[in-house]
């Protein structure tokens, strides 16, 4: 900081009067000051935390924001870096100390850490002000949805669901009830009650997520799914694939027919690994094509052919995505469907792994 008594003696020495000096120095070096007011906090990790469940022991990003009031207090320049923005409550100290806040800035970001689970906790966004001059301000932060204090988790609790899945599934040997139970203990650890998490799963969640572009593939999984499952139990599929078993008459028969029925059975690449892979493996075992041959050309024929066709179990999904980003950049030219289709030709994995099976077959290379 300039000292008022060297300002004034410059300005002597440029000719102004040893009062006059003093004064307008100390109108320079001394100015109003603003203080700032809180608007709002948000606490943000992939999503806005605000309306959204906390883990304790993760760094979130908070953000807060404020407005500048007069203020009839002054302050003596330079005043940059007088304001300082700290933390407090049931959280950690932040990582690289307080931080700075300058005048008439509108925001400001400082990590956040709650250093405790179980309970509803308390993270205070606090600005201090060095002078003195402005009085500290603080903002506790709120969960949007309650408007109260936010839940905060133990960060392990995301774990349980998997684990109950992979301990449920095995057990009864059904993915629907696994996923589904798995699907009513999240709703009911984040209600932290089973009856409230029953009726949240079935009353609102899963209405919220089947709405929309899930529903559609939804509906179109299971229409395709009992195309498949149509044809397998009609016995169209070993029908095709006992005639096509006809041909073979040694192992490069053999690794050719399995991979052109590869192309056959195109509408889904689990479905494709299980029907082809069934209908040719009596044949391949007697040509003495081993089973670890039969599985590589079975799996490089799977996904890439779903990948490519422009009906199967993946095209449902993938125009979601194609049409999230187009609304994203704003791009209405061609809708989603046809440019699945002029990326077909660029999808050079497919392709690539498509042409290296067919010539290991055909040159019979292991």
């Amino acid at each position: 900081m300039i000292n008022i008594r060297a300002c004034s003696a410059l300005l002597v020495l440029l000719g102004f009067g040893a009062a006059s000096s003093v004064d307008v120095c100390t109108t320079w070096m001394v100015a109003p000051s603003s203080c700032p007011e809180f608007m709002g906090a948000t606490i943000k990790g992939k999503e806005d935390r605000s309306s959204a469940e906390i883990l304790s022991g993760i760094n979130f990003a908070g953000s807060v924001s404020f407005e500048w009031k007069a203020s009839n207090a002054t302050i003596a320049l330079p005043n940059a870096t007088r304001f300082t923005l700290s933390l407090s409550g049931d959280v950690a100290p932040p990582k690289g100390g307080d931080v700075k806040i300058a005048e008439a800035a509108e925001s400001a970001d400082i990590p956040v850490m709650f250093t405790s689970s179980g309970g509803y906790k308390t993270a205070i966004f606090i600005i201090t002000d060095s002078t003195g001059a402005c009085p500290t301000v603080q903002h506790t932060f709120k969960d949007a949805r309650t408007e109260a204090l936010p839940y905060v988790f133990d960060k392990g609790v995301v774990l349980i669901p998997f684990i109950i899945v992979f301990i449920i599934v095995p057990l009864t040997q059904n993915v629907f009830f696994g996923l589904g139970f798995a699907a009513w203990l999240c709703r009911t650890i984040i209600a932290r009650d089973p009856w409230i998490g029953f009726l949240d799963l079935f009353g609102r969640a899963l209405n919220e997520e089947i709405k929309g572009y899930l529903g559609e593939i939804m509906i179109f999984m299971f229409l395709l799914g009992g195309v498949v499952g149509g044809c397998v139990r009609s016995g169209g599929i070993q029908g095709l694939g006992e005639m096509a078993s006809a041909y073979i008459k040694d192992s490069f028969l053999a690794m050719l027919v399995a991979y052109f029925l590869g192309w056959a059975v195109f509408c889904d690449d689990y479905a494709n690994t299980v029907i082809v892979g069934s209908v040719v493996r009596a044949v391949t075992d007697k040509m003495h094509l081993s089973r670890e041959k039969l599985s590589f050309i079975v799996d490089c024929t799977s996904s890439p052919i779903a990948g490519l066709m422009p009906l199967s179990t993946w095209i449902a999904y993938e125009l979601t995505l194609i049409r999230d980003a187009s609304a994203s950049i704003g791009y209405t030219h061609e809708t989603e469907y046809i440019l699945f289709i002029a990326s077909i030709g660029k999808r050079f994995y497919a392709w690539f792994m498509l042409f290296f099976v067919f010539w290991n077959c055909a040159l019979c290379v292991d």
